[in-house]
């Protein structure tokens, strides 16, 4: 029998009142969280099975999500914590892509493992910064222009904000650039005479 199909040793239902998927919103959601120990190749592993169901008793996706870990998971608290966790991983995705795309996290310059750490931790809190208040950013007029530096239409989104956060680390940068290499205005703009003949402007 698959995983998927089996019966579970533990159960238990909570009630979500109010619930937004993928735009989609629903109301009275009823959330059944399974849980129990599976063994795999001589180990055991914990189990959780979550299914949600809409006021209309069906279910709401098609297939219940499956989590597996390797952490022990006694009580209904733990099951839920485990599943509460795994909601967060479009998010902490998104942190990382930021972090790599915009912030450059890979490309260090130093060598020294305590420095690492901490641009590592200044990263993660700016990236895990600006996804907490992704709401409260669209009302913001500072926000609206920046996310009007990445051609957004009039779009203000997380996407739009960051492509716009990277236009203007951009653009510190490339006049940190001139500065430190005394670049003139006549050189600048042989520079940019040669960049838009490669980009056919």
């Amino acid at each position: 029998m698959k995983l998927i199909d089996s019966k579970f040793a533990n159960e238990k239902v909570y009630l979500i009142d109010k619930l937004t998927i993928k735009g989609r919103y629903y109301q009275q959601v009823k959330c059944h969280i399974e849980w129990d120990i599976i063994t795999l190749n001589k180990k055991e592993y914990s189990t959780v099975r979550i299914t949600l169901i809409n006021r209309d008793a069906k279910p709401i996706y098609k297939e219940p999500m499956l989590l597996i870990s390797t952490l022990k998971i006694t009580s209904y608290l733990q099951a839920k914590e485990i599943y509460h966790i795994y909601l967060h991983r479009s998010k902490i995705e998104g942190v990382f892509k930021f972090l790599k795309d915009v912030l450059g996290w890979e490309e260090y310059q130093v060598r020294d493992w305590e420095s690492i750490k901490n641009i590592i931790s200044i990263c993660y809190f700016v990236g895990g910064y600006f996804y907490e208040i992704q709401s409260t950013l669209i009302e913001d007029e500072t926000v609206q222009m920046i996310c009007n530096l990445a051609k957004n239409k009039g779009v203000i989104s997380r996407r739009f904000f960051l492509e716009g956060l990277k236009v203007i680390l951009t653009a510190w940068h490339l006049d940190n650039f001139k500065k430190e290499n005394n670049i003139s205005d006549e050189m600048f703009r042989e520079m940019q005479a040669y960049a838009g003949i490669r980009n056919g402007i």
